[in-house]
């Protein structure tokens, strides 16, 4: 299995990020991409996978949640990080419009930004939306380049994964999947979902899934919980878990590029 977000630079995880990884592993999961979205997670990203170069990776990008910081010095920053071998994806970027915490235009803007950085490092796109998926396309349309784009934690229904498939995306599934209070949508789309265009992600520290046994004493999501992702995806298609694991790290490893 291979987590393609997990999110160390969470106060939850402040006193042992490396506790975090080191249990995922020991739990069976074979990689993890290590996800950057402000300046200093995507060092600790960095920092975190040089440890363990063969099993980790990092992302660096800016949220849209602190789009707002951009500057021109912060992201000439970040794309010298961005440059590094270790480094394998450009993101978490993207918009949200759920919570608005910065404006949409300084979304956009750093969206496009990300997007052209993209383009001059020729490195895969690892996208956020969340309440803004017109706009979203919009702008893929009209500025991505042509490499492989993740669009992670999707959760809305059959026509907006059809319009990322058409586009050849891949698309990340979260714990999201077996939250019975709001994964309708998402339960309608998924057995729509090619196994060659399938990712999995915890998003930890967020989106504990909530068919783990004793799900409310959980503080937490971890790397270690990934399984119960696959078996909610295995519930709602009929692919079995094992198949569901192998295209998964497959398709993993193919947009990382390892």
């Amino acid at each position: 299995m291979f987590d393609t977000c997990v999110n160390l630079h969470s106060e939850q995880f402040a006193s042992d990020p490396w506790g975090v990884v080191e249990r995922g592993l020991h739990s069976g999961l074979s990689g993890m991409a290590l996800t950057g979205s402000c300046l200093a997670s995507s060092q600790l990203s960095i920092e975190l996978a040089q440890r363990n170069p063969d099993n980790l990776c990092a992302t660096v990008g800016l949220h849209p949640h602190s789009a707002r910081t951009f500057t021109n010095e912060m992201f000439a920053e970040m794309s010298t990080l961005a440059t590094r071998p270790i480094v394998r994806a450009i993101g978490e970027c993207g918009l949200d419009h759920f919570r608005n915490f910065s404006s949409p235009k300084e979304q956009r803007d750093c969206f496009i930004a990300h997007l052209e950085l993209a383009a001059q490092l020729q490195k895969p796109l690892f996208l956020h939306q969340r309440d803004a998926f017109a706009e979203f396309i919009e702008i893929l349309d009209t500025h991505a380049p042509a490499v492989p784009t993740l669009v992670h934690c999707f959760t809305d229904g059959l026509s907006e994964l059809q319009t990322l498939l058409d586009r050849g995306y891949y698309i990340g599934i979260t714990g999201w999947i077996a939250d019975k209070r709001r994964n309708q949508s998402l339960l309608e789309a998924i057995p729509h979902l090619p196994l060659d265009r399938l990712l999995i992600e915890t998003d930890a520290p967020w989106l504990t899934p909530r068919n783990i046994p004793k799900f409310r004493k959980i503080k937490a999501n971890e790397p270690q919980y990934l399984p119960y992702v696959v078996q909610a995806i295995s519930d709602a298609t009929g692919h079995s878990a094992q198949t569901i694991i192998e295209h998964s790290t497959q398709n993993a490893r193919q947009f990382f590029g390892w």
